[in-house]
């Protein structure tokens, strides 16, 4: 499990393999006695391996989800990774396209 990296995959495809992963470990670790703290257990585990499995390129919002007292669940450090990229590729885009205005004349040139 601790192998499955995201290489080349989209996230949600990323995901989506991580999640079988942890379907198919609940066959080999059943939950037995105090069922709430293994839950919580597994849920810390599982959001442990998606961060520890992700590309360096989500390293900035990675540290952010480590920062807190406590693992979110796994869905909702999806969740906000997910939200966090999407942003960030906005802000990306738009640095991009304020580097070039127009010159009047239907062309474009550098605005810096």
């Amino acid at each position: 499990m601790f192998s499955a990296k995201e290489g080349d995959k989209p996230l949600n495809e990323h995901y989506a393999l991580l999640r079988s992963l942890w379907e198919e470990l609940l066959i080999y670790q059943p939950i037995t006695h105090e069922v709430e703290t293994q839950l919580k257990q597994r849920e810390d585990f599982h959001c442990a391996l998606f961060l520890f499995s992700l590309n360096p390129d989500y390293a900035v919002f990675k540290d952010k989800i480590l920062a807190n007292e406590s693992f979110p669940s796994v869905v909702n450090a999806y969740s906000r990774l997910q939200q966090a990229s999407i942003a960030y590729t906005v802000l990306v885009s738009k640095d991009a396209s304020a580097a070039f205005v127009s010159n009047g004349h239907g062309g474009f040139v550098r605005g810096d």
